[in-house]
């Protein structure tokens, strides 16, 4: 993808726009879909070849879609969705129709699904224009956003530093302005971390909120769908609550009241990772600005649950679940422990989380299902946890996006040698473990890349999440252009 001449002022506007804005533009004709699309086209080609964010550009089904939902508005069609003519971009790991879906593994590299998944017919339906790809690491399977087909996407802020992962293109394209939306997915942090790397506001939907079945591609054999969620991600909570209004219909009319006090528990330390004096300063005030506001914050308060079990829960689940849903090819030898090796040594840099991974990967069937009997118990402690606050605030990483390196066990945290695995997953697997929806909300620097805070709530209250979120947090939040990408002046 060549670099073309700088977008002119118009596309700026209407690339630097919020998403909500963009579809209300579009519904009263004070702009025509066609010219918005462009103006994406446009943000993308110029600015990817930099940041190698999107990986497969759809730029003539684009066009051709964008000119169809301008007909539309024009004949008076009432069949208008809330997303009608606002283009999206999608991570290369939920399936779409035609289009090149790889998950960063080469034998998909030319793989063109038959069908949508299910989340993205709705987004389809809605009246979402899709633009192409955002890229992924090996297998959606990393923190950071390197695979062998594709570039690695650098981040925007400092391209020295990654953009997290596996969501990693869909954070660096909404962050540079390719983009308004996307929708990530997260099974060990790969939307939360990828929005705090580029600084932008994440979804990790609730387990079992939404329709993951058909998510992957068609050989896929037939698995539980566990852990891994997808949700939306964006510039603005406005933007994450209409992208989940469309792929979660009917869980949007949720009605319990935003109270107007909230009750706030919150901790630095999850087992022995905390995040750095910046980090932590950071979020401080953050909860200092919500002290003022009124709001009741419970430091050093979390789910009275064993951390160490639910990382180790998290493991065995997620290592049952990759060994039976892998492609039979890759189940066979010598290609198991090939694959083992690479992901769990070479990606994960070994040390605990590669452990206990490996063990969930040869576990017994009776082992899985005593561990999903222990993860329900956990689930109810959670629960009655939220019975007493009403959020729950920690880090999403020990410190900002961290450098591109390419042997993954080089963190020291507190002088000592930390695992990669143990670095990036202690603040995500056991909070995915526990099942609830927690959404990344940047709240400031370090070192001109972005810190964030990540905040759960009880399962199955996304929506009502993100109106806290948009009444209480947002007004709090720091979200910037990164130097270079932002709106003319």
């Amino acid at each position: 993808m060549k670099a073309t001449e700088p977008p002119s002022n118009s596309s700026l506007n209407l690339t630097h726009r919020p998403a909500s804005e963009l579809a209300q533009l579009i519904r009263q004709r004070e702009v025509n879909v066609e010219t918005v699309v462009q103006a994406h086209l446009t943000q993308i080609k110029h600015y990817n070849p930099q940041i190698k964010a999107v990986s497969v550009l759809a730029e003539e089904e684009a066009l051709k879609s964008a000119k169809q939902a301008d007909q539309e508005l024009s004949a008076g069609s009432v069949e208008i969705g809330p997303l009608h003519g606002v283009p999206i971009t999608l991570k290369d790991h939920a399936i779409v129709k035609g289009m090149r879906t790889t998950l960063g593994l080469p034998q998909y590299w030319n793989y063109r699904p038959s069908k949508d998944c299910e989340l993205v017919a709705r987004l389809r339906r809605a009246g979402a224009i899709i633009l192409g790809r955002t890229n992924v690491p090996f297998g959606c399977y990393d923190w950071n956003c390197r695979n062998p087909i594709y570039p690695e996407t650098v981040n925007p802020w400092n391209p020295s530093r990654t953009p997290g992962g596996s969501s990693g293109g869909a954070a660096a394209a909404i962050a540079t302005g390719m983009t308004p939306l996307d929708m990530g997915s997260d099974l060990a942090g790969s939307i939360r971390l990828p929005s705090h790397c580029c600084g932008i506001f994440g979804l990790r939907t609730t387990d079992g909120l939404l329709p993951m079945n058909d998510v992957g591609p068609e050989d896929f054999p037939d698995a539980p769908s566990l852990l891994t969620v997808c949700g939306p991600m964006g510039r603005s909570i406005a933007d994450l609550h209409l992208m989940l209004s469309v792929l979660a219909p009917e869980q949007r009319k949720e009605t319990t009241p935003v109270p107007e006090k909230l009750r706030i528990a919150q901790t630095h330390k999850i087992l022995d990772i905390t995040a750095d004096e910046t980090s932590q300063a950071a979020i401080e005030s953050f909860l200092n600005n919500l002290s003022k506001d009124g709001h009741t914050v419970t430091r050093d308060c979390a789910p009275e649950v064993d951390m160490a079990e639910c990382f180790e829960l998290w493991a065995l689940i997620t290592g049952h679940l990759a060994s039976i849903s892998l492609p039979k090819l890759m189940r066979t030898e010598p290609l198991n422990s090939i694959l083992l090796f690479y992901v769990l040594q070479m990606r994960m840099g070994g040390g605990w989380i590669a452990q206990n991974l490996r063990k969930g990967f040869h576990s017994s069937e009776q082992n899985f299902q005593n561990a999903l009997g222990r993860l329900e118990e956990i689930r109810g402690q959670v629960t009655k946890f939220y019975d007493q606050y009403d959020l729950w605030m920690l880090p999403n990483m020990p410190g900002p996006a961290f450098e591109r390196t390419r042997m993954n066990w080089n963190f020291k945290v507190d002088g000592q040698r930390v695992s990669y695995g143990t670095y990036n997953g202690t603040y995500h697997c056991t909070t995915a473990l526990m099942g609830t929806p927690g959404l990344t909300v940047p709240i400031g620097f370090s070192g001109g890349l972005p810190l964030s805070v990540q905040v759960h709530s009880r399962a199955f209250s996304d929506f009502w999440l993100l109106k806290v979120a948009e009444q209480h947090l947002e007004s709090h939040a720091d979200i910037r252009w990164p130097t270079g990408f932002g709106p003319a002046s």
